[in-house]
């Protein structure tokens, strides 16, 4: 071989790491209370907007006022349909 001595050093290698002292991990004291996140606000957690920007008129004939029972937008956002009691 290219190394005369290879095969005794790997050998002496081998019982170094099977006859190597074993030391004791140290646990880390860590209170459990310390790892939960703090709660946000509620208030920062809105999703839905708490002012109103757009008002839409709802067209009817009469002294009542249709109930508008579901609304649906476009997926571009460009369209909005409606759905009353009328």
């Amino acid at each position: 071989g290219a190394y005369p001595h290879a095969v005794r050093e790997r050998f002496e290698r081998c019982l170094d790491l099977y006859l190597c002292p074993r030391i004791m991990k140290r646990r880390l004291n860590i209170d459990p209370e310390s790892l939960i996140p703090r709660m946000p606000n509620a208030n920062d957690l809105r999703p839905f907007p708490t002012s109103r920007c757009i008002r839409y008129e709802t067209p009817y004939e009469g002294d009542v006022k249709p109930m508008i029972r579901c609304l649906t937008v476009s997926p571009d956002g460009q369209f909005m349909a409606s759905g009353a009691d009328d």
